[in-house]
């Protein structure tokens, strides 16, 4: 196996839930056994590029193949103040088609990005 280091996902959220990230499907069999990890997020960092504005932010993890809910929540209602950078180291071991979703409440500029490694 071989690992890939990189930017894994950035946005520019909305009002509604994005995808951050998605690993990639496969169909290679070292894979489809739910105990080998086909990705790893080590890091999500945020940064409020606004001058005047304050908002909250949301991230989830949705397995693939289930609806989003509530206990696929990381981080709900988490403020960001005006021209504040947050770093949230996570470790999060993902799997093909799972899906990295964010969420902004109201409109401001705030970008995310993932940092992490695909394993192929």
């Amino acid at each position: 196996m071989a690992i890939a280091y990189k930017i894994l996902g950035q946005k520019q959220p909305a009002t509604d839930y994005q995808i951050l990230y998605k690993v990639p499907e496969t169909s290679d069999s070292k894979f489809n056994s739910r105990n080998v990890a086909r990705a790893v997020v080590s890091n999500i960092s945020l940064c409020n590029f606004s001058l005047t504005v304050d908002r909250t932010y949301y991230i989830r993890l949705v397995p693939s193949g289930e609806t989003p809910s509530e206990k696929h929540m990381l981080v709900e209602n988490k403020d960001i103040i005006k021209t504040d950078i947050h770093f949230l180291p996570m470790k999060i071991m993902m799997q093909s088609g799972d899906e990295l979703q964010v969420k902004l409440n109201g409109s401001a500029v705030v970008a995310v990005s993932a940092f992490g490694f695909e394993v192929f």
